[in-house]
């Protein structure tokens, strides 16, 4: 076995000043030893060789004192990670902790709603009013039986929807625009035209109580209802007739609506379920 290979195999021992010496002052021919006569000094010359270059890189990490301390090189580095952990730990945010964090302080938005106008013109209560989707209308409905369609700009009333034969309960907008449903007293389902304000030939009918809420589904082919009956009926616009009765409630039923993209129905009622 070699002076080197005894090194490796023995690594208690390699700290020795004579296996030292000994894996310095290797046999090889391409090494060359140069020592004075109280051995005080000694130099050594590396022919370029690319067998000692790997030798001595092997062995410089290595070198380590006798007490276990790192070497020069590594202690720096050593320092240096130290030194950088420790500066992130000084500058560590408080707030990650959940030491001395405080919460953001935020400005109360001043928002000054000012009346634009007044719209008048139902002769009994109003029951509910919509904003269309496009933002340019609203409809109100009322207890007198009537809807009216202003404008959401000027407040300037455009015209009056009449057909149902009791007071109106609830109102709905079209995706578009362009239709709106209405919900009466009188069990009946209307579907209107916003630019002529004539009804739809034929109402929905199909409730046995008053029709409390609509509403148009996402891609405005279907309609949901409530209704004082408990029931709960969904719409086909298309064919104008009843696609499902949904026996939810054992109270009537005060609000329905559409999820966005039109596979789920909610519904609350007085029995206190959604």
């Amino acid at each position: 076995m070699s002076d080197f290979e005894n090194i490796t195999a023995n690594p208690s021992d390699r700290h020795s000043p004579k296996r030292r010496r000994l894996s310095a002052y290797d046999s090889d021919d391409s090494l060359s030893r140069y020592s004075s006569a109280d051995e005080t000094s000694e130099r050594i010359a590396y022919h370029s060789s690319k067998s000692n270059t790997r030798r001595d890189s092997v062995l410089r990490r290595r070198s380590r004192s006798t007490d276990g301390s790192i070497g020069e090189a590594d202690h720096d580095f050593a320092s240096r990670t130290r030194s950088s952990s420790r500066d992130r730990l000084i500058t560590r945010s408080p707030a990650l902790d959940g030491e001395g964090a405080t919460p953001p302080t935020y400005k109360p938005l001043k928002l000054n709603y000012k009346q634009k106008f007044i719209l008048k013109g139902h002769t009994k209560g109003v029951s509910q009013v919509r904003f269309s989707p496009d933002g340019r209308w609203i409809a109100s409905c009322s207890a007198d039986g009537t809807i009216k369609i202003w404008d959401a700009a000027t407040g300037q009333h455009k015209r009056t929807l009449e057909g149902h034969l009791a007071g109106i309960s609830t109102i709905a907008w079209s995706p578009d625009s362009n239709t709106l449903a209405s919900g009466s007293d009188d069990k009946a389902i209307r579907l209107w035209h916003r630019a002529t304000g004539k009804p739809y030939p034929a109402p929905l009918l199909g409730h046995h109580n008053y029709v409390y809420s609509l509403a148009f589904s996402p891609k405005g082919n279907m309609l949901v209802s409530g209704s004082y009956d408990e029931a709960i009926f969904l719409w086909d616009l298309r064919a104008r007739r009843q696609m499902r009765s949904l026996p939810a409630h054992s109270d009537p039923v005060g609000g329905v609506d559409f999820i966005r993209d039109g596979t789920l129905v909610c519904s609350c009622s007085t029995d206190g379920l959604v």
